[in-house]
């Protein structure tokens, strides 16, 4: 394993350890949180495959390294928004 693909590992890993922290935090019950990201921008941010305890599956979670001060109202506005997508069940199809 070369130099940045230890790099790109030891990214993954905290970025990882980030969103199980955070959930902890929150206090919100879930599954399994996926072991690298479902799709990432390294080094700025990536998405997590976090297995829901409401819904068979998976939902995802955002980790990153972007600057938050600037980011923090417009992100907590639109993740607000997607809860209440979550929440409503006339937003999911039943699978046939």
């Amino acid at each position: 394993m070369d130099e940045d693909e230890q790099k790109f590992e030891l990214w993954c890993d905290h970025q990882r350890q980030g969103v199980v922290d955070y959930l902890g935090r929150q206090r919100l019950a879930h599954g399994e949180v996926g072991e690298w990201p479902a799709w990432d921008v390294y080094p700025h941010a990536a998405l997590w495959a976090v297995e829901s305890l409401k819904r068979p599956g998976f939902t995802l979670a955002v980790s990153n390294a972007l600057p938050q001060a600037d980011l923090a109202p417009l992100l907590s506005l639109r993740g607000g928004m997607l809860l209440s997508f979550a929440d409503d069940d006339d937003m999911w199809r039943e699978e046939p």
